[in-house]
C-alpha cells in the first residue's frame, strides 16, 4: 500500500511540477529574447547615428584640409609664409569650417605656421618629433587623434601640392595640418544630435565593449585612435532605454500569479511529504548519518513498509561496524607493507637488515646491483662478504659498541664486489627496537660515493696543477717584466737626453716618440703583471693611515707632467667636510684613481675631467672621476669591468689599450671590501656626452 502510494504521489507531483516549471521557462526564454533583441537593435541604431554624426563632423576638416592644399598660394606660402596672407585665407576660413588650430610644415618637416582659435591654447607644432611627421604623412590624407591633457584634438593632414596635379602625384611642397578641439561644447553639440549622454575618457578606463547597466541604459564605446592605430581616448556613449520599463510592467503580473501558484503548490507539496514520507526517511537518514541506531526504535515498532527498514537497517549496523574494522585494519597492514616494501626495494641506496648476531636477514635490489652478488649469498652471511680488509681490527670494534649501546654510527667503508673490484660506500648504522625497547636488529643504509671519491681527487689534483700553473705563469711574467723594463729603461734614458728645448729637427721628434711609445710600453707590462698578481691572489691588503690631500696632490703631479692633454682641463674637487686621514692600502687606492684619470684621459677630446670624494655613513669614502668625453653606450654598462672588453662605440684604430684596465681596478676595490660602478649622461636626443665612474671603500 504504502508504495503504491507514494509512487502515484510521486508521479502526480513530478508532472505538475515540470509542467509548471515549463510554463515559467518560456515566459523567461520569450522575455529574454525580446529585451536582448531590443538592446542589439538600439545599441546599432544609436551608435549609428552618432557614428554618421561624427563622420559628418570629420568630412568638413576633410574638405577644407583637401581644398587648401591643392592651392599653389598654398605653396608660396610655404616658401615664404605671410601672416596677412594667413589671416585673409587660413584663419577666416577656420570660422567656417569649425576648426581650432592649424599647422603649416615644409617638405623637412620644419613648421612654418602654428594657429589656434584661442591663444591661451597655442601649440607650437604637433607634438611630435621629426621621425613621426615623415612616418604620418607617408599617407597622402591622415586622420587621427591626440591626446592634450583635459581633452583630445582631432587631426587631419594633406601635402601641399600644385594647382595643376590634378591626379596629385607629385613631390609634396609642404604640408597642411588642422584640428578640431574635442572639449566638452563639442561633446555637448553631439549629445544634442543623438539625444544621448556622451563621456570622453582620454584615460582609456573602460571596457571595450557595449553594455546595458543596471538601471537599463544602453552604453556604447567608440574608440579614437592616434595616428600609430593606439587607443588615445574612449568615446562612451550612454542611451536610455524606455521600452524596457514597459516589457517589465506587461510581464509583472504573469510573474506574480506565477510566483503565487508556484509558492502555494510547493507548501502544499512540503506538507503532503513532512506528513506521509518524508519524517520517516529523516529519522531513518539521521540514524544512517549519525550511525545511532536509537533513533529506529520508535520507527521500529510500526508494522509497515518503514518498520521493516528501520529492522534491517537496525541489523546492518552491527554487521557494518565489524566488517569495516576488519577491512580497514587489514587495508591499513596491506597498503603499509606494500609501500615499505616497493621504497625499501626502489631505494637507489642499499638497505641491509642483519640480525643482532649481524647475520644479513634482507637487502634489497641495490645491495646486489652495486656488489654483484645474488640475494641468495648475502641472506644468510654477514656484511664481512663485503669487505676489502682496508678497515682495521680497532675500527670494528669501535662500530659495534656504538650500535649496541643503542646509538647511530656514521661513516664510510672501502668495500670489494664479486669481481674483485674496490668501491666507496657512505654507510649509516642505527638499531632497530621493540615495544619493549630490546635491540632486535640493525638497519644499514649505504651511499655509494665511488665517483664522488674519484672525483674529489681529480679536483684536488686539478687544484694543484692550475695553482702551479699561476706561480709559474705569474713568476714567468714578473721576470719577464724585469728583463723587458731594463732595456727599456735604457732607451727611455738615453731617448730623453736626445732632444733639447732649442732643437726642432726630425731626430728630436723621433726621440720624444721612441720615449713615448716606451712609456707606453712599460706601463702595458706593469698592467699585465699586476692582473697576473690579482688572477694568483698574490696581493694582499696593505692598510695605512693617510691625507686623501696628499694622495690628490701626488695625482695632480703625475698628470700634470703630461703634455698630450693641453685641450682637457684637470680638476681636483674637496668635500665642504673634511677629515684629517683615512686608513685603507694607499698603493692600491691611488693605482685605481690613476687608471681611472687616464682612462677618462684617454675618452675625451676636450672638455673637463674632475677627481673628487666625499664622506659616506658606516666609516665609508666614496670617491668619483667624471668626464666629457665619448662616454658609454647604455648596452656596455654591464660588461665595461669585464676583462679584454672594450666598448662598443670604441675606435680602435685611435683609441689603444689592453681592455684589462678598469678590470684591475673592479678586482682592487673589491679587494679592498668596496664596490664600484659607471654611469653614462645622454642628451635629450641620445648622444652621449659623459661618464662618471664611482667607487666606495670602507675608510
Amino acid at each position: 500500500m504504502f508504495k503504491s502510494t507514494k509512487k502515484q504521489i510521486s508521479i502526480f507531483i513530478g508532472i505538475l511540477s515540470l509542467g509548471i516549471f515549463a510554463g515559467f521557462l518560456f515566459i523567461a526564454i520569450s522575455t529574454q529574447l525580446q529585451v536582448k533583441n531590443l538592446v542589439t537593435k538600439s545599441i546599432e541604431n544609436k551608435a549609428e547615428v552618432l557614428e554618421k554624426t561624427i563622420e559628418l563632423h570629420s568630412k568638413t576638416l576633410t574638405t577644407f584640409c583637401f581644398d587648401y592644399t591643392y592651392w599653389d598660394e598654398m605653396s608660396k606660402f610655404v616658401d615664404k609664409p605671410d601672416s596677412n596672407w594667413a589671416k585673409v585665407n587660413i584663419e577666416s576660413a577656420m570660422l567656417t569650417f569649425e576648426t581650432d588650430y592649424a599647422w603649416v610644415y615644409t617638405p623637412t618637416m620644419d613648421l612654418v605656421y602654428s594657429y589656434s582659435s584661442k591663444s591661451e591654447e597655442q601649440l607650437n607644432g604637433l607634438p611630435f618629433d621629426r621621425e613621426t611627421l615623415i612616418k604620418i604623412t607617408s599617407d597622402k590624407f591622415s586622420s587621427f587623434f591626440i591626446n592634450s591633457g583635459s581633452y583630445v584634438i582631432e587631426i587631419h593632414g594633406s601635402p601641399i601640392q600644385p594647382s595643376d596635379d590634378l591626379k596629385r602625384e607629385t613631390e609634396a611642397l609642404g604640408y597642411f595640418f588642422i584640428g578640431r578641439k574635442w572639449d566638452r561644447n563639442y561633446i555637448e553639440q553631439l549629445e544634442d544630435f543623438t539625444n544621448s549622454q556622451i563621456t570622453l575618457d582620454i584615460y582609456l578606463n573602460s571596457a571595450i565593449k557595449a553594455k546595458s547597466d543596471k538601471n537599463k541604459d544602453l552604453t556604447s564605446i567608440k574608440i579614437l585612435r592616434g595616428w600609430d592605430n593606439v587607443p588615445v581616448a574612449h568615446l562612451i556613449t550612454t542611451f536610455g532605454l524606455d521600452t524596457y520599463s514597459s516589457i517589465k510592467k506587461q510581464n509583472a503580473p504573469i510573474y506574480f500569479l506565477g510566483i503565487i501558484f508556484f509558492a502555494l503548490f510547493t507548501i502544499a507539496f512540503v506538507i503532503l511529504i513532512i506528513l506521509w514520507v518524508n519524517k520517516p526517511i529523516n529519522l531513518i537518514f539521521d540514524a544512517l548519518k549519525n550511525k545511532d541506531e536509537r533513533k529506529l526504535n520508535q520507527l521500529s515498532e510500526r508494522k509497515d513498509d518503514f518498520g521493516s527498514l528501520a529492522s534491517l537497517v537496525h541489523n546492518s549496523f552491527e554487521q557494518q561496524k565489524k566488517l569495516t574494522q576488519e577491512i580497514t585494519d587489514r587495508q591499513q597492514a596491506e597498503s603499509q607493507l606494500r609501500m615499505l616494501s616497493k621504497a625499501i626495494d626502489q631505494s637507489p641506496d642499499s638497505i641491509i637488515i642483519t640480525n643482532t648476531k649481524g647475520e644479513i636477514e634482507f637487502c634489497n635490489t641495490a645491495v646486489m646491483k652495486i656488489s654483484g652478488f645474488e640475494r641468495e649469498e648475502i641472506i644468510g652471511s654477514t656484511p664481512k662478504i663485503f669487505s676489502s680488509g682496508r678497515k682495521t681490527r680497532e675500527e670494528y670494534q669501535e662500530l659495534w659498541h656504538t650500535i649496541t649501546s643503542g646509538k647511530i654510527w656514521e661513516g664510510e667503508f672501502l668495500n670489494k664486489k664479486k669481481n674483485g673490484d674496490l668501491y666507496w660506500e657512505s654507510t649509516t648504522i642505527s638499531p632497530v627496537t621493540n615495544s619493549q625497547g630490546k635491540i632486535t636488529h640493525y638497519l644499514a643504509i649505504r651511499k655509494d660515493i665511488t665517483e664522488q671519491k674519484m672525483m674529489t681527487r681529480e679536483l684536488i689534483k686539478a687544484k694543484e696543477r692550475a695553482e702551479e700553473s699561476d706561480r709559474l705563469k705569474s713568476a714567468f711574467l714578473a721576470n719577464m717584466s724585469h728583463e723587458i723594463r731594463t732595456p727599456m729603461n735604457s732607451i727611455m734614458g738615453f731617448a730623453s737626453l736626445l732632444p733639447d728645448e732649442d732643437s726642432k729637427d726630425i731626430m728630436a721628434q723621433y726621440a720624444t716618440i721612441i720615449y713615448k711609445n716606451s712609456e707606453q710600453l712599460v706601463n702595458i707590462i706593469d698592467g699585465i703583471v699586476l692582473y697576473s698578481k690579482l688572477q694568483t691572489h698574490q696581493l694582499s691588503f696593505n692598510p695605512t693611515t693617510f691625507e686623501v690631500q696628499r694622495l690628490l696632490n701626488e695625482l695632480r703631479n703625475m698628470f700634470k707632467t703630461s703634455d698630450n692633454y693641453s685641450s682637457i682641463t684637470l680638476f681636483f674637487d674637496t668635500p665642504t667636510e673634511t677629515h684629517d686621514a683615512i686608513t685603507t692600502d694607499y698603493e692600491k687606492l691611488k693605482q685605481i684613481l690613476y687608471n681611472i684619470i687616464s682612462n677618462a684621459f684617454k675618452y675625451t677630446h676636450e672638455g673637463e675631467i674632475h677627481v673628487g670624494y666625499s664622506y659616506k655613513e658606516n666609516s665609508t669614502c666614496e670617491f668619483y672621476v667624471s668626464d666629457t668625453g665619448i662616454g658609454i653606450p647604455k648596452s656596455d654598462i654591464t660588461r665595461i669591468f669585464e676583462r679584454f672588453y672594450r666598448g662598443s662605440n670604441v675606435n680602435e684604430s685611435t683609441v689603444r689599450g689592453t681592455g684589462i684596465g678598469l678590470s684591475i681596478v673592479k678586482e682592487l676595490v673589491e679587494l679592498m671590501g668596496g664596490t664600484i660602478w659607471a654611469e653614462s649622461h645622454t642628451e635629450d636626443f641620445g648622444h652621449i656626452r659623459g661618464s662618471k665612474f664611482s667607487f666606495k671603500i670602507p675608510v
